[in-house]
């Protein structure tokens, strides 16, 4: 794995877990604490990508907004719109599952509210 690729990698993980120590970011990728530092210095500075860092050691580790997402992309308010519309027609269709199931994917797909 290239370091290009690493980044984008430990963008994505830093996505799915939201926070993480160095040394777990150094095992996951198999390198050194060293070049994990040097990768969330060039994905904060150059990237502009919202990974900050925080000492202690129970709150401590690699943390990334919270709102922030890289790889999730999202419906336009029209197709989340048919969607819900659709959802009505057949939740008594559904299995408990199933509607649980579309719900999900409406929530996971839909455009974060801006604060």
């Amino acid at each position: 794995m290239g370091t290009s690729e690493r980044r984008i990698e430990t963008i994505k993980y830093l996505c799915r877990k939201r926070h993480a120590t160095m040394a777990e970011i150094s095992k996951e990728f198999g390198v050194s604490v060293r070049t994990v530092k040097r990768d969330i210095d060039y994905l904060s500075g150059v990237m502009m990508i919202p990974i900050y860092c925080q000492s202690g050691k129970y709150e401590g580790g690699v943390f990334i907004d919270d709102d922030y997402r890289w790889d999730k992309m999202y419906m336009t308010l029209e197709q989340i719109s048919l969607l819900m519309k659709v959802k009505e027609m057949v939740t008594d269709k559904l299995s408990d599952k199933e509607n649980t199931t579309l719900k999900q994917i409406i929530d996971l797909y839909s455009m974060p509210l801006v604060k």
